[in-house]
């Protein structure tokens, strides 16, 4: 026990020293002084621009979500506040009655997506208590032409078989004939993903799990002396870059258009996943 305890002194005497040989003190005391003098000039001159160029409500919640990082979860006056700063800034990129959501998608937090509903077929399942579909049946599902009857005889005997334990609302069985009738409920114009700027290499990858799905962007404010690093990253993987402006927010960097090679079950999926937790 007396060894254990010694050894355990020890250890901590030499972390101790170790720290002290590198001005450890010093820097910490260095790194929360400086942080502590930044936020707040920060805070006031991103409010008063805001103020000058629109709302200053909506400017100050908006500030405070960069300056807390935007980690935490946002209530719906923060949401609007940095809805309308990201749609101002998106406008070119995003199609008519765009709507937003906060959701957690992919293993990423408070995402923002921007996305387009399907007003018929959404009221379509809603009229015929539509059941929800597995990956599995958009598999199949994606084996069928939407809208168009075909002979039940024309499809692989395995689809034929499978057609009978599709959900309900997912084809009409008549007959001879099938016709699929579920297409994906929305389309997403848009993927914003927010990072502190101590934590931009991970907002990236984060933000590139949506690359088979929509536009990627990242909201961040670059850190100083990796802007370029940052920037050149976001454009090899196609991610734009979303920073503060004077204006509010700005591209530093467009996201590439997305083009999908093919319809898949996993993009079709990944509608179905956010239709779901919409209210």
């Amino acid at each position: 026990m007396i060894r254990v305890l010694r050894d355990g002194l020890r250890i901590a005497w030499r972390a101790f020293m170790r720290f002290q040989d590198h001005n450890g003190p010093d820097r910490a005391a260095a790194v929360a002084y400086y942080t502590l003098l930044s936020l707040v000039p920060l805070l006031i001159f991103l409010a008063y621009v805001g103020a000058v160029l629109g709302s200053f409500d909506a400017a100050y919640r908006g500030s405070l979500l960069l300056v807390r990082g935007v980690v935490i979860h946002l209530n719906q006056a923060s949401l609007d506040a940095l809805r309308a700063f990201v749609e101002h800034a998106s406008a070119t990129l995003l199609g008519d009655g765009v709507q937003t959501a906060e959701v957690t998608l992919e293993g990423s937090r408070n995402t923002l997506v921007f996305y387009r509903r399907d007003r018929v077929e959404c009221e379509r399942r809603r009229v015929q208590a539509a059941a929800p579909l597995t990956i599995g049946d958009l598999a199949r599902l994606l084996q069928l032409p939407a809208d168009l009857p075909i002979p039940r005889a024309a499809l692989p005997d395995r689809l034929q078989a499978q057609l009978p334990a599709l959900p309900r609302g997912a084809v009409t069985l008549t007959g001879d004939h099938v016709c699929r009738q579920a297409v994906r409920p929305l389309t997403v114009d848009l993927v914003v993903v927010r990072a502190r700027s101590s934590h931009w290499e991970d907002g990236l990858a984060r933000a590139s799990r949506f690359r088979p799905f929509a536009r990627r962007a990242l909201l961040v404010e670059p850190p100083i002396g990796a802007r370029e690093d940052l920037l050149m990253r976001a454009d090899y993987l196609g991610v734009g870059i979303l920073e503060p402006t004077a204006s509010g927010l700005d591209w530093a960097l467009l996201p590439e258009p997305y083009r999908p090679r093919r319809h898949t079950a996993v993009a079709w999926h990944f509608t179905e996943q956010l239709h779901a937790r919409l209210p």
